[in-house]
């Protein structure tokens, strides 16, 4: 019969993360007596169930969850010492971490790291960096994870133009945004040769084809705007404090296909050919797009967004390829800018290069 300070055999343990599909999630008083086993093993403190039962008030049951994440969780080498009478580290702890973290914890670090790297938030990328590094650190020897590695096995491709957003805005204005702090900006529309003083309550941060907007209430224009962070020249962090306005993320910036939004939206109903309708209907446009498959095996689109300018652009990339039904302010608009490349062409028409 075993002792109270004998671990109970494979047969009586309970589950843990390595026969369970994913990490075990932690309580923060779970995590406190983690912690405390840690710091007992780290310096070498004499320490058996018992008395870890009778130092946090808990069941045994829980001594021995707890001393089972410690080893499969949080990866201590962790063991009994009969001899010793005591729970002893079989290698140094000094370097893991204080927290469950694992190898593939710090590679999802990284990840996200080249993936905001290559959006062009530099300034949060180098902090995943430092806090990857500083994870690394705390990683025992047994457990590596190679960053030069796995930027040659991820890669992200930028979905629009870079821009040179290496300017310092990202952080203070997430800081603002999470405070409820007013921002101060000389911001150069591209509507406007002079730049403008803009006092701005920021709302929300946007990354949208290669390009990361603010999305706040301009009180310059009594309105909503949303601005280019490549176009702020200056930026201030003020100490006044804004009461927060009704603002729906998903409504406002789903109110458009991109980033121009117009007074009003619009009954979009376009006509895809059927050689292109085989990649349409596999993708999603819009949360209204409705589609339609005709007996030619066309397709019909219909969706309902504001912005015109973003609307002409999508649909002038398809060319022939597509014919505007509705409404007709669009169909003019795609005609007209088909029409300014034709002639465009036309004059420079040469001879056909092979």
């Amino acid at each position: 019969m075993p002792s109270d300070d004998t671990p109970p055999d494979a047969s009586c343990r309970l589950p843990t993360a390595r026969h369970l599909p994913g990490p075990v999630p932690t309580t923060y008083a779970q995590t406190h007596r983690l912690l405390t086993l840690l710091a007992w093993v780290i310096d070498r403190r004499r320490f058996s169930a018992t008395d870890a039962m009778r130092a946090f008030g808990v069941s045994r049951r829980t001594v021995i969850r707890d001393l089972d994440a410690l080893r499969d969780d949080w990866r201590v080498p962790l063991e009994w010492d009969d001899r010793a009478a005591t729970y002893l580290a079989t290698e140094p702890v000094g370097a893991i971490a204080p927290i469950p973290i694992a190898a593939r914890d710090l590679a999802a670090f990284l990840v996200a790291r080249h993936a905001l790297d290559a959006l062009g938030d530099s300034a949060t990328a180098d902090t995943l960096a430092a806090v990857a590094d500083r994870l690394a650190a705390a990683l025992p020897p047994s457990m590596h994870v190679s960053p030069h590695g796995l930027a040659r096995a991820v890669r992200f491709a930028p979905t629009g133009p870079a821009t040179d957003t290496r300017a310092p805005w990202h952080l203070p204005i997430l800081r603002a945004i999470e405070e409820g702090r007013l921002v101060r900006l000389r911001y150069r529309s591209a509507s406007k040769d002079e730049p403008t003083l803009r006092d701005i309550e920021p709302y929300q941060l946007v990354q949208h084809a290669g390009r990361w907007y603010l999305v706040g209430y301009c009180h310059l224009r009594s309105d909503w705007r949303d601005l280019r962070l490549d176009r702020i020249e200056t930026f201030e962090e003020t100490a006044a404090v804004f009461a927060r306005r009704a603002f729906d993320a998903d409504a406002y910036l789903g109110a458009s296909l991109g980033m121009h939004r117009g007074d009003r939206p619009l009954s979009v109903h376009v006509r895809f050919t059927p050689r292109q309708a085989r990649w349409i209907t596999g993708e999603t446009y819009h949360e209204t797009q409705v589609l339609a498959r005709r007996a030619d095996g066309s397709v019909d689109l219909r969706i309902q967004v504001a912005g015109l300018p973003d609307l002409v652009r999508w649909l002038c990339g398809y060319g022939a390829e597509v014919e505007v039904l509705a409404p007709p302010v669009l169909r003019n608009a795609v005609a007209d800018a088909h029409r300014a490349a034709a002639a465009q062409y036309a004059a420079q028409a040469g001879p056909l290069l092979n």
